[in-house]
């Protein structure tokens, strides 16, 4: 398959739009982000890759960070496997063989990475982390992975989804609500997430 180019912008941005995101732990951590990215992929603009290892870090971490029993998580969890069920590559642990350059802890997202490659050839895949130092670009290249902060993927989605991203965001205000939270505007959300590419993107139609 083709890879998918975008005409450069003012602001540069990575010029290929992957067909699979793995999603690090940290990603998963943001309720926001999550949520835009699994919407996505409901609406098949994307497919999400997960490993057991990033579902054990985060079921691990997230109950003690967002104060809620660690049931709420295993069981959001769940739901993710059911939605998507080609998503989680499982034990990946011999596809780290060969790497040494990125962050030994990291080696289990490089390695669902590759098993997605190996499961889906014909697919541009894309690492989503905001720990983007931790990886080793070099090595990623020799592997043909992308690696993208969340905002600049969801950046490069932005100019052809403007519409779909209006109704995810409307969307994301209500699960922002029915988790306790007080109304803000999505803005707000924007900052939390880091999403600040995609917040000038959106706040330039709202003008």
């Amino acid at each position: 398959m083709s890879r998918r180019r975008l005409t450069p912008s003012i602001t540069p941005l990575p010029q290929v739009i992957p067909e699979l995101v793995v999603l690090d732990t940290c990603v998963l951590m943001h309720t926001l982000t999550r949520n835009l990215v699994l919407r996505l992929a409901q609406a098949k603009l994307c497919t999400p890759i997960w490993g057991d290892y990033i579902g054990i870090e985060w079921q691990r971490n997230a109950p003690r960070i967002w104060k809620v029993e660690p049931e709420v998580v295993a069981q959001e969890w769940q739901l993710m496997q059911e939605q998507f069920p080609a998503a989680n590559m499982g034990l990946v642990t011999e596809f780290e063989r060969g790497l040494k350059h990125s962050d030994s802890k990291d080696w289990h997202v490089i390695a669902c990475a590759m098993a997605a490659k190996q499961r889906f050839p014909n697919k541009e895949c894309a690492i989503l982390t905001w720990n983007i130092k931790d990886f080793h670009r070099t090595e990623l290249r020799q592997r043909n992975l992308l690696l993208y902060t969340p905002d600049q993927y969801l950046s490069l989605l932005w100019p052809d989804h403007q519409a779909l991203f209006s109704k995810l965001f409307e969307q994301a205000l209500i699960d922002h609500v029915n988790i306790g939270r007080a109304l803000e505007p999505i803005t707000g959300l924007f900052k939390r997430d880091r999403l600040f590419r995609l917040s000038r993107l959106y706040q330039k139609i709202q003008t």
